[in-house]
């Protein structure tokens, strides 16, 4: 389905009454500074206080516990996944329509000196559930739930006595537990029965650790590979799976979709620990962070290594590490990415213009971004392109030199900042002596997408998540050596040629770009972007109402051609237009101006500040009109973000 059609099926559920539930809707990561008094509100767009569901917290900067709270039991009261201790009381936790509230400033959760990280469940059908029961000691037992499918992963803690934390995974079988709070393989147990889940219960034994009489219990249920989610309502956002460590720099795990968040554990073997790895904290190939669920050690970060989502699963990049040893045996819990299909460009898009400090700064914006394009307008500096997906690494879009973290901070976390970045000092980014323009941008179903793979030097698929066909491919190998960027897209105008981001040249003929279609492109022959064993980002935008739009108009030398985008009722925010044969790529932006008098831009493959005392371009409600600078008796190509 197009994103145009699901738009309209989006608002025909609505009227209906039965609105489609999404990744969004149910699960976040977020992160957070503790204030170390009471109040402090988390906004993570989850309603636990309509929906109930789960709260689990970690100090990231020191040794702390693993905090885990639920909508089930009292509010101030905390089960500690790295210890087998009993129920304790903590700071009360108050859900909200959007998240919770923190009261108290304890190191767990809420001190002023210490950074955190939040991940939220709500219960819902096909995703999660909590359900609290106090054991009768019978044999048999049957604990009913409401996932309305069949458990993937079911995690049981007695909360009135000190006990283990016993781990059902439907990889290991109906006869074999883990231990969340261990390192301990996967062995023999009958802690559930012997017996796998159904889709309306789970079964117990006569067991204190699980079904003691008088006590109380506690158990977590994630669903697996339940397909009713999205638009559609055909999609699963959860899996809970297995696989093979390689001990090698490339083991391609397929699961279906791209993972936001992974719980991942050794089982057959013992000493290895929990790990608990995020897209927003950093999975990337070259830089990784990592908690785990049975230590209180603050997080780590690392680089050399790490785990790069993909479109239909992930990859890991080291060996002989704890979670890809060669031939062990791994379960893994998996979180899709969103799957939400934005309605209106301020979803994907915030432009923030801002005075550099030359010192580590934290930049938030409106979204949640995948993308940071930023440039130093006042003074002469590259301008600078980062995405999630490279981790500590940027490339920058007026030259073809290969990626590196000195436009950052070597070895820094930089996306770890919840909905922003940190900034070093670096003159690029972040020089006290000069203004930037920062544009965040948010990956999004049917808008745009981030890719990554490996060259194998010869006819490539990538997929890729849009859903629909994408009306541009910027590709651009990161690793190594110098490489321009390839702009282009076969289907369209472009056909068999190309644009390079990085200088102003017309089109040259090649076929680097093939096919593309709602689920991948096709990459060509060429060193550019398909050489073997390199790495490659490439940024794929696709067209969608209000939201963001790649087209073509023809000049006509005048100042009153007036171009209409196709389907819009809104104003373009951004727009970066070049000229099909030799010409720059001419940038603007709403926050600098583009409707009306002089409109300042700045070029994205030259190193130059801002020009701001000519006029170019008129936005207007529904598209805009280039003047003679853009509009020569030439054809160009525009992107336009609502």
């Amino acid at each position: 389905m197009d994103p145009i059609t699901q738009q309209q099926a989006l608002a025909a559920a609505g009227a209906a009454g039965g609105d489609p539930l999404y990744v969004d809707d149910v699960f976040s990561t977020y992160l957070y500074d503790g204030t170390g008094s009471s109040g402090q509100t988390i906004t993570n767009g989850i309603d636990l206080s309509g929906e109930g569901g789960l709260y689990w917290m970690k100090n990231r900067t020191t040794t702390a516990d693993n905090m885990l709270f639920d909508t089930e039991r009292a509010s101030n009261k905390v089960l500690v996944a790295n210890t087998s201790a009993g129920e304790a009381t903590d700071n009360t936790m108050t859900p909200t329509s959007t998240g919770f509230t923190i009261s108290g400033g304890s190191t767990n959760t809420n001190n002023s000196s210490f950074s955190y990280c939040s991940w939220t469940f709500r219960k819902a059908p096909g995703f999660f559930d909590v359900v609290t029961y106090t054991g009768n000691g019978t044999a048999g037992r049957q604990i009913s739930h409401s996932l309305g499918s069949v458990p993937g992963c079911i995690i049981i803690k007695c909360t009135s006595h000190s006990d283990n934390w016993y781990v059902h995974h439907r990889s290991t079988g109906a006869t074999k537990v883990t231990l969340l709070n261990t390192t301990n393989a996967a062995f023999t147990s009958d802690k559930f029965n012997d017996t796998l889940p159904t889709s309306t219960y789970f079964e117990l034994p006569a067991d204190a650790s699980t079904n003691g009489t008088g006590r109380t219990y506690v158990a977590y249920l994630f669903a697996h590979d339940d397909q009713s989610f999205g638009t559609d309502g055909d999609e699963a956002i959860i899996k809970c799976g297995s696989y093979t460590g390689n001990s090698s720099s490339s083991n391609v795990i397929n699961i279906g979709f791209e993972p936001q968040w992974l719980l991942v554990k050794r089982y057959d073997g013992g000493g290895q620990d929990w790990y608990i790895f995020d897209y927003t904290r950093g999975m990337a190939r070259d830089s990784l962070a990592f908690l785990k669920p049975n230590l209180g050690d603050s997080e780590t970060f690392t680089t050399g290594y790490g785990i790069v989502p993909h479109t239909n699963g992930f990859e890991l990049t080291a060996s002989g590490t704890d979670f890809n040893g060669s031939g062990n045996s791994y379960l893994y819990v998996a979180i899709r990415r969103s799957n939400k299909i934005p309605e209106s460009g301020a979803e994907i898009l915030d432009i923030i213009q801002r005075t550099g400090t030359g010192n580590y700064t934290e930049v938030t914006s409106a979204v949640n971004p995948d993308i940071l394009i930023t440039k130093s307008i006042s003074q002469a500096a590259d301008s600078v392109w980062a995405a999630k997906k490279l981790g500590t690494e940027s490339l920058q879009t007026n030259t073809g030199a290969n990626a590196n973290r000195s436009v950052w901070v070597l070895s820094a976390q930089v996306w770890d900042v919840q909905n922003g970045v940190e900034f070093s000092g670096d003159g690029n980014t972040n020089s006290s002596s000069r203004t930037y323009i920062n544009y965040f941008l948010k990956r999004a179903p049917g808008a745009i997408d981030v890719v990554e793979y490996t060259g194998n030097g010869g006819s490539l698929s990538v997929p890729h998540s849009l859903g629909v066909t994408p009306e541009l491919a910027i590709i651009k190998r990161y690793d190594t050596g110098t490489n321009d960027w390839i702009v282009g897209n076969p289907n369209n105008f472009m056909g068999n040629s190309y644009l390079k981001l990085n200088n102003n040249t017309a089109p040259v003929t090649g076929s680097y770009l093939g096919n593309f279609d709602e689920s991948s492109i096709q990459i060509g022959l060429g060193g550019e972007v398909n050489a073997t064993g390199n790495k490659f980002i490439g940024w794929l935008i696709a067209n969608l109402k209000n939201v963001v739009h790649v087209g073509t108009y023809t000049g006509d030398n005048t100042n009153n051609n007036n171009i209409t985008i196709p389907g819009w009722t809104v104003q373009p925010r951004l727009m970066i237009v070049k000229a099909r044969a030799t010409g720059n790529w001419y940038t603007y932006d709403s926050v600098r101006g583009i409707t009306g008098g002089n409109d300042p831009y700045w070029l994205m493959d030259q190193s130059g500040a801002q020009v701001s005392n000519e006029n170019h371009i008129q936005a207007y409600t529904g598209g805009f009109t280039p003047f003679t600078t853009i509009n020569a008796f030439e054809d160009y190509l525009y992107i336009a973000f609502a």
